[in-house]
């Protein structure tokens, strides 16, 4: 049965969490994009603003900065691939202008309809509304999953370091041996906000 590792540097708890969540983002959002495009959807199927959200949210998280966990260092901004530049930029770019804030909405248009018809009777007025708004392109998706390549492979780097300064290998074998067992697990708690709120 696993158990909690105590006296960890909390630092190295951060980055852990911070690169084991950031990657688990970019694998759900690679395989999201697959299974949009294997099913042969493209931006007029009905679900594509929703689907389109989904990604934009869950890639651009990590590049958020939290109480908890700090955003991305910026090695995970820099791309050799000006295409991958432009795909990480157009994804936070939605995520500002389109999708994740309440002000987002400025960016829409929303007209009032107003329909008049007159008889010797009655005037009659109805009124109704329609919107336009920005959508993320469709043309983005496909070069996404390649951007999550790359994302899922940065964190998988970032993260291999950090286990033995989490775990030394010395505590792990004198686990391993007082359970006479080949394999062991610790539980990682998640870190406490960096910046308490004041009562």
């Amino acid at each position: 049965m696993a158990a909690y590792a105590d006296n960890l540097d909390p630092h190295i708890v951060r980055q852990a969490w911070m690169f084991f969540l950031a990657r688990e983002a970019f694998k759900e959002v690679k395989k999201a994009c697959h299974f949009y495009i294997d099913a042969g959807h493209n931006q007029e199927h009905p679900s594509y603003p929703i689907f389109a959200s989904g990604i934009v949210i869950t890639y651009t998280r990590p590049f958020t900065d939290g109480d908890t966990l700090p955003r991305l260092p910026k090695k995970f901004e820099k791309f050799a691939n000006a295409e991958m530049i432009k795909t990480h930029e157009a994804l936070l770019e939605a995520r500002n202008s389109i999708y994740a804030h309440a002000d987002a909405f400025e960016s829409h248009k929303l007209n009032v309809i107003v329909k008049y018809t007159a008889t010797k009777s009655a005037t009659q007025f109805r009124y109704s509304m329609a919107g336009t708004k920005k959508i993320l392109r469709y043309i983005v998706i496909p070069e996404t999953i390649k951007l999550c390549d790359v994302q899922i492979e940065l964190a998988t780097n970032a993260l291999n370091p950090l286990y033995p300064k989490l775990y030394p290998h010395d505590v792990i074998r004198r686990v391993m041996q007082a359970e006479r067992r080949q394999q062991t697990s610790f539980l990682l708690k998640y870190p406490k906000p960096r910046h308490p709120k004041k009562a």
